[in-house]
């Protein structure tokens, strides 16, 4: 009996407590005390459980822009609570937040306390979702789609939340980000977008493919994409290809009858009538009279003079250099009216043509100029182009775009003062015509790279007034015209650059790598060690990468990274000969060729695909390799200089 007594005493006594503190925290309210408010209304609505008065006040604290608490989804969460328990507010409690309506409303009103509350709690509403469209916060529209799945703007939310997520997949701008937005929001507006998007970068990675089984499949699962004509078109380029690559009747003959509305097929019949023309008047060997008819079809005593002297030259030097290489096929040695010549670059075209790169003088004056050769893959000059103006021009770097035009990087002296100097980039066709040149400002240029628009990105540094390098970037259009150019905070240097089968780029700087798109968006990034240094990069055809460089400056390091930007495999190299390694490319299934310099001596490295060093073949003292790559067919071409000449050595497959 007493225990009940005492029951129902605290019970009386909280019944009386309870309004006067409700009363302290609406006076509070008013002044505008949110701290102490707020430490009343908690306690009471732990004491009460749900009560509408307490969870009104907190309303107000929560929702207030003025209140050090503003937090308009825990605002609406308390707003929830009072919309539930309105019925349940006593008078004592009316009269109290009747009262603070008198003493805080701008605009007097003689409504009911109730319906004062529920303007309120909509005030509430509104600010919510003006606060949802206006933050483009994503996590913000998920708390509330997650919280208040009863939200009367809950479709807009999710209209909006869709929204958000798309603009996160448009940064990333890849196929498997659009493809994998549909999939995660198939009801959503912007898939009409997506799919446009989809449709358009699937094209763009059957076109960085550039095969006729990708052209396919992209019709196959397409068949409705903008460039599905564009396709078509491609599909039946790349089967042209093919059948020129095999070079045989029976590939011409498949192409016309399997592709017959091809715009290629008046070359192709053009073609195989030249073969069956070939084959009938078996004029030495079918091989031999077709490269006579297609390499010398004006007889010019010209390039059969050149093509005769770089071929006597290169066998010369090759059989006195030491190189005791077992496989090579052919050497040549280019010579330019016996002015002094560097090599510079090494690129193969589509139809295994080879374009040689180098800088010579026009004259006898004491200026370079860059010169380009067109070899065919016996080695037989096609043409040649010297380019340049009144004073120095040299290239550094040679590469093709997807039409097959011949770009060249380098520098060029705008006066004979080596302070004029400035980065430069001109263009020109399969045929040696120049199309454009332009000038890129006084930077240092290491490297360049292509994508499948054709669009040009150039990477090295920039030094500031403190004498740091600062990584940049430049990139230019097809037509020669800057499009943008970056220099970023981080000191370094860009040293490679390459497009991935995604058209996106990968920049290897001398500390740090990283991932962006077209537009200069960074995807992912790595960082090494801070003592470590990148110094060559390339692709594999699987999406993965291989980095080389130094750790600590005294080993040696090859990294490979999946196309996911996963690390593989890591080899660190002992490295006592302070060699580096300044370039590395695939040669075979069954590894990689690096190439070595140091003060000491220069050499070409063997890897396996793990990485591990094979075995090493040293170069001759007086050689300076520029650039080496596998063929069309699967041969090594090696460039490099010796004596003052050009030289290029063509080795059957990859083992010297």
């Amino acid at each position: 009996m007493k225990k009940i007594c005492i029951i129902i005493i605290c019970h009386l006594f909280l019944l009386n407590v309870f309004p006067q503190n409700m009363k302290r925290g609406f006076k509070q309210l008013e002044k505008l005390d949110y701290e102490k408010a707020k430490e009343i209304f908690d306690q009471e609505q732990k004491l009460s459980g749900e009560s509408p008065a307490a969870g009104f006040g907190r309303m107000v604290i929560f929702g207030d822009e003025n209140s050090p608490y503003y937090n308009l989804i825990e605002a609406w969460s308390c707003a929830r609570i009072v919309q539930k328990n309105i019925a349940n507010l006593g008078p004592e409690e009316k009269e109290i937040i009747a009262e603070y309506f008198v003493n805080t409303e701008t605009r007097r009103s003689n409504w009911p306390v109730n319906k004062k509350i529920l303007q309120a709690i909509g005030a509430v509403e509104a600010r919510l979702i003006k606060y949802i469209r206006e933050e483009n916060n994503l996590r913000l529209a998920y708390d509330v789609i997650e919280k208040f799945p009863d939200f009367r703007y809950y479709n807009n939310v999710i209209h909006i939340r869709n929204q958000l997520e798309f603009r996160k997949y448009e940064k990333q701008n890849t196929l498997d980000g659009y493809l994998e937005f549909m999939s995660k929001f198939p009801e959503a507006a912007q898939n009409e977008k997506a799919i446009k998007y989809r449709d358009k970068m699937a094209f763009e990675k059957a076109r960085s493919i550039n095969t006729v089984d990708a052209y396919e499949n992209y019709m196959k699962r397409y068949p409705k994409a903008a460039d599905y004509g564009n396709a078509i078109k491609l599909r039946n380029a790349a089967a042209f290809r093919l059948a020129k690559q095999q070079n045989t009747i029976e590939a011409f003959e498949y192409f016309i009858n399997r592709y017959h509305d091809a715009l290629e097929i008046p070359d192709a019949k053009r073609i195989q009538q030249q073969l069956l023309y070939d084959y009938a008047r078996k004029i030495q060997t079918l091989e031999a009279y077709n490269e006579f008819i297609a390499k010398y079809p004006e007889g010019s005593q010209y390039i059969d003079i050149f093509n005769l002297k770089s071929l006597d030259l290169g066998m010369k030097f090759f059989n006195a250099s030491g190189l005791n290489w077992n496989n090579v096929v052919w050497c040549r040695s280019f010579d330019n009216k016996m002015f002094p010549e560097n090599a510079a670059g090494l690129a193969v075209t589509a139809t295994n043509n080879y374009i040689v790169a180098g800088n010579t003088m026009q004259t006898d004056s004491a200026y370079r100029d860059a010169w380009i050769i067109k070899l065919d893959e016996n080695g037989k000059m096609i043409w040649n182009k010297i380019v340049g103006g009144r004073y120095h021009d040299s290239i550094l770097a040679v590469t093709l775009n997807n039409d097959q035009d011949i770009l060249a990087l380098g520098y060029t002296w705008l006066t004979p003062d080596s302070a004029s100097k400035e980065g430069w980039l001109f263009k020109i066709d399969d045929e040696g015509r120049k199309i454009w040149n332009r000038s890129l400002g006084k930077w240092n240029i290491t490297s360049f790279t292509i994508n499948s628009a054709n669009e040009i990105f150039i990477g090295g540094y920039q030094q500031n007034d403190s004498l740091e390098n600062k990584y940049r970037l430049m990139v230019i259009n097809n037509g020669g015209k800057k499009l943008w150019e970056r220099t970023y905070v981080s000191s370094g240097e860009i040293t490679g650059m390459l497009t991935g089968y995604d058209d996106n780029i990968t920049i290897g700087g001398s500390g740090w790598t990283f991932k962006m798109t077209a537009k200069g968006y960074i995807i992912r990034e790595n960082h090494f060690e801070n003592k470590d240094s990148i110094t060559c990069i390339t692709g594999l055809t699987d999406g993965s990468i291989l980095l080389g460089g130094l750790r600590d400056s005294t080993r040696r390091m090859l990294v490979k990274f999946d196309s996911n930007g996963r690390k593989v495999w890591e080899r660190i190299h002992d490295n006592p000969e302070s060699t580096v390694l300044k370039s590395i490319q695939p040669v075979s299934n069954s590894g990689y060729l690096g190439y070595l310099t140091s003060p000491g001596r220069e050499m070409l490295v063997y890897y396996g695909l793990n990485g591990d060093e094979q075995h090493h073949v040293p170069i001759p003292h007086n050689l300076k390799i520029s650039s080496y790559l596998m063929d069309v067919r699967g041969n090594l071409m090696i460039q490099m200089t010796a004596g003052g000449n050009m030289i290029l050595i063509k080795n059957t497959g990859s083992d010297l």
